[in-house]
């Protein structure tokens, strides 16, 4: 195992912090890329999806650039939504990378909810005794050390990294705290340039409305899970809802009470569906869930 400590060569820990001014440079590249609307049409006319695909793509680089900046054993990044205070996967490098996407967390639940709800870094050497800590269901309490930093672009918090490093010997200098701190900036940029970079597409992809997908994805969506199915020969269900009298509530009540209804209805539905399936409105107070 790697690690790094004031006993580590000046020459070495002054090499890293270029490769962090590097990596700032680099985003600010990005940025100026972001407002050039040539990249949006772009990614519409080549059927890319930015929304997923830019935001994939650039947590995995920040995954890569850590591994060469401080040699961790574990790295995840958790999404943030704020509005709800909650805390959902979006990447693990871990042997255990399936149980960690599974679970979710809460502000101020476990050392990352804490860091997140505080906006606040925070180092632990010995994270599995801190008593703050949540251990993720199905994984073991082994001995670790931990950095979570929240993510942290134009005052608005976009995600939690967090650092580990596993065993008794697994530490954290403080250098490397700092030096991690210096490289989550970049890393919460670079984050913020992909959503800017997504944000026209999935504007074109969803219902003001309703935040449903639209009748363009309902139907892009069902033809890949179909040419899917096909190939693989699992089973795709499609579940359809309609407003009875829909009509009736716009005419009588007025469209306002009718577009309430369909917001009203459009929140469970986002919410019950399960990872994998997505859920639409294709058109005139219907909704359709590919499950």
């Amino acid at each position: 195992m790697t690690i790094l400590n004031s006993d580590v060569p000046t020459a070495r820990r002054a090499a890293l912090s270029d490769r962090v001014e590097q990596l700032k440079r680099m985003v600010e590249i990005r940025a100026v890329e972001t407002r050039t609307p040539k990249l949006f049409a772009d990614g519409m006319v080549r059927g890319r999806h930015p929304r997923c695909n830019a935001q994939k793509a650039e947590r995995g680089r920040i995954a890569a650039a850590l591994q060469d900046l401080t040699p961790p054993d574990t790295r995840t990044i958790d999404e943030t939504d704020e509005a709800h205070a909650v805390l959902t996967p979006a990447l693990a490098r871990d042997q255990w990378a399936d149980e960690i996407m599974r679970t979710t967390l809460r502000f101020d639940e476990g050392i990352t909810g804490w860091a997140a709800s505080r906006r606040e870094a925070v180092l632990v050497n010995q994270a599995h005794l801190d008593p703050r800590v949540r251990i993720v269901p199905g994984t073991p309490n082994d001995p670790e050390a931990l950095i979570s930093i929240p993510l942290i672009a134009r005052a608005q918090i976009k995600g939690v990294l967090n650092i580990y490093r596993v065993g008794e010997e697994g530490v954290f200098s403080e250098p490397e705290f700092e030096l991690a701190k210096r490289f989550a900036e970049a890393a919460a940029l670079a984050l913020d340039n992909a959503q800017v970079r997504a944000r026209p597409e999935h504007q074109a992809q969803t219902d003001s409305l309703t935040g449903l997908f639209n009748h363009r994805s309902f139907h892009e969506r069902l033809l890949n899970a179909l040419q899917d199915a096909s190939r693989t020969h699992e089973p795709v269900a499609v579940l359809m809802l309609d407003i009875a009298d829909f009509k009736r509530v716009n005419d009588v009540h007025g469209h306002g009470v009718g577009d309430e209804l369909l917001r009203l209805l459009a929140a469970p539905l986002r919410s019950c569906v399960r990872p994998g399936a997505v859920a639409c409105a294709p058109a005139g107070g219907g909704s359709g869930a590919r499950l």
